[in-house]
């Protein structure tokens, strides 16, 4: 059973009470890279004024889901 590891920047969109800005930043093969990924993005223009706002998802290949 081979995992993915998806991470994802969301935020909501202030002023907004239901529109989000999200990015898919990368799929990675451990948890680990994802998350040394965040510390890389968190400090970037367009970012870092969400630093709480990363989050990873795990997906396992070759079977159905959804983000």
């Amino acid at each position: 059973m081979k995992k993915v590891y998806i991470l994802i920047h969301s935020y909501l969109i202030p002023g907004e009470s239901d529109i989000y800005e999200s990015k898919i930043i990368g799929i990675y093969s451990t948890a680990k890279l994802a998350n040394e990924k965040i510390k890389q993005y968190a400090e970037k223009d367009g970012f870092s004024k969400y630093k709480n706002d990363f989050y990873i998802k795990c997906f396992i290949l070759n079977r159905s889901s959804y983000l």
